[in-house]
């Protein structure tokens, strides 16, 4: 009797959870964008919160918010031969500013633009995806590593997916939905405003603004009004990226502009792509964004994904592929003309419109699977690791050059008289830090040179072994020639002449600190 009382119990309290899972379920259907947003900004708020170290190129814009007022901001080039939107870098400035010039408060842009890409997305693909493929998109997007971690670093890139997915919004709504007049000159002055803290969202406008024309010229062409500030709108937002463009060019130098056009060579695509040559460079670069560390783990499965969205989007919603596929290649047009490099994370402003097209493509792809358990491989190799990565995410943010730890260690453990030597590409992160760490003053020496020859780095080195007794060896990037680490260089000879006391190594920085003195007494 008793056991049955306790089996009757027992299936009480199954039957309970199944009502409970079966609501939670319900409950998650129903709300599973605000679920898969809600999540989107858990991990950007982990990776803004773990405050990893500036690394280089961060380093690099950074010391122009150190040493420019806002005035030269305007009028004077950028250090390092950087380039950036001059309103991304007033906006910065003024919260240096006001905040202090600290490394988190450099990355307070980048992540309000990455938390409010999230809610922009949502808008956009609520109108061109159905339920499915929404939430494969926004998942997508939510998880994607490679924006999850722009949206920390102190750079344009995650405020240029922010700008480039409002600017698109905005057009959409004036060419396609808002009537009131007052509402489309404010929008169109927004559109114009923003042009001067994004580079690459010309494209975005002009592209929407193209992709209607091409989709609507009939209806245009009889719709005298809605010509007319179709028109007007073109111009306003040629007008301001023309000046936006004179402006910079200005700014930035021909010096600057040769340095940059050489360092993105690769990512310009030939000017008349006849050659078989010149359609592969297309298809590599175009495949190689999702190649992009942290973007799809299985990129295979995505550029088949993408491939099906294209040719399904060309066959059933011809106007939503001109929306699409406009932005691209314009992109690609201004890379033949030497303007914009088609290459790596200038091209993060159009991840949006790839999620989007490859989840049309991953959606029609499911669809067309008849077999259950093939279906859901695929789906959990394209959807499962973005998963996992953005757990670990929250565990471990990624890291770069993590110079603070180092330098604080330095801090505690140097001892007043000791000198300590900056291995070349390292002195940025030294310079933005060593205040922080009371080592301003110390007595520094600027390191080896990564172009001259192994003698003269071996020379060099002599002299400073010579002069001194102990010295600290901090790095926090590791510049390499001919395939030779000039930090292992360094560590080897040292090695040899002297007496490694300590070293405190973390991600992508250390440091050791060497002594003389026994050797000395030796020779």
């Amino acid at each position: 009797m008793r056991l049955r009382k306790e089996n009757k119990t027992g299936i009480q309290y199954i039957q309970k959870v199944k009502v409970i899972l079966r609501y939670f379920m319900e409950y998650c259907g129903k709300h599973l964008v605000i679920i898969i947003l809600f999540w989107g900004i858990i991990l950007r708020t982990a990776q803004f919160i773990s405050n990893r170290s500036l690394w280089l190129d961060e380093l690099l814009l950074a010391e122009s918010i150190s040493t420019h007022s806002l005035k030269d901001i305007l009028f004077i080039p950028l250090d390092n031969n950087q380039a950036a939107p001059v309103g991304f870098m007033l906006i910065t400035k003024i919260l240096a500013i006001a905040l202090g010039n600290r490394d988190i408060v450099l990355r307070v842009v980048p992540f309000i633009s990455g938390i409010a890409s999230l809610f922009l997305f949502s808008k956009i693909t609520k109108i061109f995806l159905k339920n499915s493929g929404r939430i494969i998109a926004l998942f997508i997007f939510s998880s994607c590593e490679t924006l999850i971690y722009y949206s920390s670093e102190f750079k344009q890139y995650s405020s240029d997916v922010f700008i480039g997915l409002l600017a698109f919004w905005f057009t959409y709504l004036i060419l396609n939905r808002i009537k009131n007049l007052l509402v489309i000159i404010i929008l169109t002055i927004v559109l114009i405003v923003i042009i001067w803290f994004s580079h690459p969202v010309i494209f975005i406008i002009i592209g929407t603004i193209l992709a209607k024309t091409m989709t609507s010229y009939k209806q245009l062409m009889t719709n005298k009004r809605r010509l007319t500030f179709m028109i007007t709108i073109t111009g306003a937002v040629a007008l301001s990226f023309l000046l936006n463009y004179i402006y910079t060019k200005k700014i930035v130098g021909i010096h600057g502009v040769h340095h940059l056009q050489n360092y993105w060579e690769n990512g310009f695509m030939p000017l008349f792509p006849t050659k078989s040559s010149d359609l592969v460079w297309i298809i590599f670069r175009l495949f190689s964004i999702l190649k992009l560390k942290g973007f799809f783990y299985f990129w295979q499965i995505a550029g088949i994904s993408l491939v099906f969205g294209i040719i399904y989007l060309y066959k059933t919603n011809l106007k939503n592929f001109t929306y699409f596929l406009s932005p691209i290649v314009l992109t690609l047009f201004a890379s033949a003309l030497h303007q914009y490099p088609f290459r790596g994370r200038l091209t993060l402003f159009l991840f949006p419109i790839f999620i989007i097209i490859i989840s049309v493509g991953f959606n029609r792809l499911l669809a067309m699977t008849k077999i259950t358990s093939f279906r859901m491989i695929i789906a959990s190799l394209i959807l499962f690791p973005p998963l996992v990565t953005s757990i670990h995410f929250i565990i471990k943010p990624r890291q770069r050059n993590e110079a603070k730890y180092v330098l604080s260690y330095i801090a505690t453990h140097k001892q007043p008289e000791d000198p300590i030597l900056i291995m070349k590409g390292s002195k940025p992160s030294f310079a933005y830090y060593a205040r922080d760490y009371s080592l301003q003053d110390s007595e520094v020496i600027l390191g080896l040179d990564a172009s001259i020859s192994l003698e003269e780095s071996l020379s060099q080195l002599d002299q400073i072994r010579n002069d001194l007794s102990r010295i600290w060896i901090f790095y926090s990037y590791d510049r390499q020639k001919k395939g030779v680490s000039q930090k292992a260089l360094i560590k080897n000879y040292l090695s040899e002449v002297g007496t490694l006391e300590e070293e405190y190594i973390q991600t992508g920085a250390g440091v050791y600190l060497y002594s003389f003195e026994k050797n000395k007494d030796n020779i």
